[in-house]
């Protein structure tokens, strides 16, 4: 592999130093690293392209963007309201068991993440309720399932913003690695750590009786 020169290395050394500069905002470093040129720098980019656009695949999902929570579930009937009641994934609907369970895959793009992670800090809030996309079909057929009085209103995960916080941190370390192996003499091997995070627990099923596929990657909704 050559190494990079002239104007790119000049970029390299600029982003580098971005990249290990906690201050420096990621998503305009990230942004550069996709102008570098040359093709040591297009694993770089992939990856770079994944994060600023979000992930679409399951199998193309790091590590660092996989957390757990408990399910959560908002109900009322006539006499009673409550909110966050835990609920077991072996409950849900027979279609959905497998495909929701306490595994919080991030798809979002990394700029989503940053922006809302400010917002919410600004707003003294702690936490960020995720929920499967589609959630509501599933909630609709936890009703007509149920035998029990009450009306189920939202499933979701209620997420710490520290594990967002997390993930953008995991980025800037991940870019530093990443920017170690661009105009060296050495290609770039894929990191099993960082690349493939294997299927499994997201996916798309079809509810029973209806058209709709409903697939389980987050969407946020409080």
């Amino acid at each position: 592999m050559m190494p990079v020169v002239g104007r790119d290395a000049q970029l390299l050394d600029e982003i580098r130093s971005e990249a290990l500069d906690p201050k420096a905002d990621i998503v305009t470093t990230l942004n550069k690293c996709m102008v570098l040129k040359g093709q040591e720098s297009d694993r770089l980019r992939a990856w770079v392209s994944l994060e600023l656009k979000g992930y679409e695949q399951p199998t193309d999902i790091p590590a660092y963007r996989k957390t757990t929570s408990p399910l959560l579930i908002n109900w009322h009937n006539s006499g009673w309201r409550r909110e966050g009641e835990a609920i077991s994934a072996v409950l849900l609907p027979e279609v959905c068991r497998g495909k929701i369970t306490e595994d919080v895959f991030l798809y979002f793009p990394l700029p989503m993440i940053v922006s809302l992670v400010e917002e919410r800090r600004r707003r003294g809030d702690a936490t960020i309720e995720l929920a499967p996309d589609g959630y509501a079909d599933v909630v609709a057929l936890m009703n007509y399932e149920s035998d029990v009085e009450r009306e189920i209103t939202k499933l979701y995960w209620s997420v710490s913003l520290s594990v967002l916080e997390q993930v953008v941190g995991a980025v800037r370390t991940t870019l530093v690695e990443r920017l170690s192996e661009v105009g060296v003499d050495s290609p770039v091997e894929s990191r099993s750590g960082n690349d493939a995070f294997v299927a499994g627990q997201v996916g798309e099923v079809t509810i029973q009786g209806d058209n709709n596929q409903v697939n389980y990657g987050p969407v946020v909704v409080g």
